[in-house]
C-alpha cells in the first residue's frame, strides 16, 4: 500500500511538472519562441561541421590502422594510434558538449533518453581506448572510437535539424497577422473526426510543437533497459569467449544501441516539411499536430475555401427574360451576400456598378 501511495505521489508530481511546463510554453508568443530556438543555431552548425571533419580523420586512421606497412600501423605498435584516437574522440565530444550535458541531466532526473545512450557509448569507447593503451596483452582490435564519434556527430546533426525546423515554424507564425488554425474536431456525422479550418490564436500550438517526438519518447522508455542489456551481454560474451575483452565488447554493444540515424529519423522529416510549409506561409505543430491531422476522416469545405476573396470576378452576363438587369442583379446579389458566400465580394462590386440596391428580407 505504501508503494502504491508513493507511486501515485510520484505520478502526480510528474503530471504537475508537465502541466507547469506546458503552461510556460503556452505563455510564449511566436516572437519569443522564435528567438529562443533560433539562438545558437549558427554555433551548432559550426560544431556539427567540425565534428564530422574530426570523424573523417578518425575513420581514416582506423582504416589505415588495419593495414600493414603503413605509418598508422607502425604507430600502433607503440600505442600512439590509440592515444590519437582517444584525443580525437574527446574533441568530438567537446563539439557535442550539449549532447553530453542533456544525457547527464536526463539521467539525473531519472528520465534517460537518446542523449544518455550517446554519452554511454562514447564513455565506453574511451574506456576501450584506455584499455588498449594500458593493457599488457594485445587488444582484440582497434577501439571503437570512430563509431562512437559518429554517434555524437549525427546527434548534433539531428539536433540542428530539429532546432531549424522549430525556428522556421515560429518565424512563420510570427509573420501571420491573423492566424488560421487547421485542427481535427469531432464530427457530427458517422464519418468520425474531421479536419476543420477557422480563425484562432497561438495558445497551445507552441506547447504542442515542442513536445517529444515518437523516437525520443521511445528511447526515454527503453534507454535504461538497453544500458543494462549492454552490460549483461558484454559480461556474458567475455565469460564465454574467455578473451577478457569486456570493455571492447561493451563499447560495440553500446554504440549499436545509440543508432546514428535515431534523431535523423524524426527531425529530418520535420525539418523538410517545416521548410516547405514556411515557403507557403504555414506551420505544423510538430509530430503531435501531424498525428492529430492523420486521425481526420474527412474535410470541412466552406465557400471561402472554394471561392477565396479577390480570386473570383464576373466578366459578363446574359439576361434571358424581360426583367430589368438592375432588378435581377439586386435580388441575386442580395441573396448571395446574405448567405455569406465566397462570391459576395464579386456580386457586391457588380451591384455597385449597376447601382442595384440591397434587398432586405
Amino acid at each position: 500500500r505504501r508503494r502504491e501511495e508513493e507511486h501515485k505521489a510520484k505520478a502526480e508530481a510528474i503530471r504537475q511538472a508537465k502541466q507547469e511546463w506546458l503552461q510556460q510554453m503556452a505563455d510564449l508568443g511566436p516572437s519569443e519562441a522564435a528567438e529562443k530556438y533560433a539562438s545558437g543555431i549558427p554555433g551548432l552548425q559550426r560544431r556539427t561541421i567540425l565534428s564530422f571533419l574530426l570523424c573523417a580523420v578518425i575513420c581514416l586512421i582506423t582504416l589505415l590502422g588495419g593495414r600493414e606497412n603503413t605509418p598508422i600501423a607502425l604507430l600502433q605498435e607503440k600505442n600512439t594510434v590509440y592515444i590519437i584516437l582517444l584525443a580525437l574522440q574527446a574533441a568530438v565530444m567537446a563539439c557535442g558538449w550539449d549532447i553530453s550535458a542533456r544525457g547527464i541531466a536526463t539521467l539525473a532526473k531519472g528520465k534517460p533518453g537518446f542523449e544518455t545512450l550517446v554519452l554511454f557509448a562514447n564513455l565506453a569507447a574511451l574506456g576501450d581506448a584506455l584499455w588498449s593503451i594500458l593493457g599488457t596483452e594485445n587488444p582484440v582490435g582497434l577501439p571503437y572510437n570512430a563509431s562512437a564519434a559518429l554517434t555524437t556527430a549525427f546527434a548534433l546533426l539531428g539536433t540542428r535539424m530539429g532546432r531549424t525546423a522549430l525556428r522556421d515554424s515560429f518565424r512563420t507564425m510570427r509573420g501571420a497577422k491573423v492566424p488560421t488554425v487547421v485542427q481535427v474536431e469531432p464530427a457530427q456525422t458517422d464519418l468520425g473526426p474531421v479536419i476543420s479550418k477557422h480563425l484562432g490564436g497561438y495558445r497551445g500550438f507552441i506547447a504542442r510543437m515542442v513536445q517529444q517526438d515518437p523516437v525520443n519518447e521511445l528511447y526515454r522508455r527503453i534507454s535504461l533497459l538497453l544500458i543494462a542489456l549492454c552490460v549483461f551481454l558484454a559480461l556474458l560474451a567475455s565469460i564465454i569467449s574467455g578473451n577478457g575483452a569486456w570493455v571492447h565488447t561493451l563499447a560495440g554493444l553500446a554504440i549499436a544501441s545509440a543508432s546514428c540515424t535515431a534523431l535523423l529519423s524524426s527531425h529530418r522529416p520535420f525539418s523538410l516539411i517545416a521548410r516547405r510549409l514556411a515557403g507557403r506561409g504555414a506551420a505544423i505543430a510538430g509530430w503531435s499536430g501531424a498525428e492529430e491531422i492523420r486521425a481526420g476522416e474527412g474535410l470541412v469545405l466552406r465557400d471561402s475555401d472554394l471561392f477565396p476573396e479577390k480570386t473570383v470576378s464576373i466578366t459578363g452576363m446574359k439576361v434571358l427574360s424581360g426583367t430589368r438587369v438592375e432588378q435581377i442583379i439586386s435580388y441575386t446579389g442580395s441573396m448571395i451576400i446574405a448567405s455569406g458566400s465566397g462570391l459576395s465580394q464579386a456580386f457586391g462590386e457588380l451591384m455597385r456598378q449597376y447601382a442595384a440596391p440591397t434587398r432586405r428580407t
